[in-house]
């Protein structure tokens, strides 16, 4: 198992990149944001919970997430926030995105990426010798 290591930054009293980025959507007037929470996206929750400005709407997909995302933005004229995991969870974002970008509805998306060292790609890669 291993040691999720942004939790020490908490405990050194410094301030992870998640916490600026949840102080940034606050300030720029998002109060909601749409996803399903994951491993990657671990401090990013976590910052929304230590904000507590911002509200997370918790989807079982991230297709329907970035949806409920452009349809927020839409109705209220305030940014829709959509998050999705790393991997194959980011490749459903685009879908209420592009919905958003037609009707010209504020939306913002991002997705969470985990460190290379633990992606297949990197092993198996590193596992190939090239001769």
């Amino acid at each position: 198992m291993q040691v999720n290591r942004h939790i020490y930054s908490e405990l050194a009293g410094r301030r992870r990149f998640a916490d600026a980025a949840v102080a940034a959507l606050a300030d720029a007037g998002v109060t909601t944001v749409f996803g399903m929470p994951a491993e990657s996206l671990n401090a990013f929750v976590d910052a929304l919970r230590r904000d507590g400005r911002i509200r997370l709407v918790g989807v079982r997909h991230e297709g329907a997430g970035a949806l409920m995302a452009a349809t927020y933005g839409k109705l209220t004229g305030v940014p829709g926030v959509c998050v999705g995991t790393a991997g194959p969870g980011a490749t459903h974002l685009p879908l209420g995105v592009f919905e958003a970008h037609a009707d010209r509805a504020p939306c913002w998306r991002s997705r969470a990426r985990s460190p290379s060292s633990r992606s297949a790609w990197t092993r198996s890669r590193r596992s190939t010798r090239w001769r």
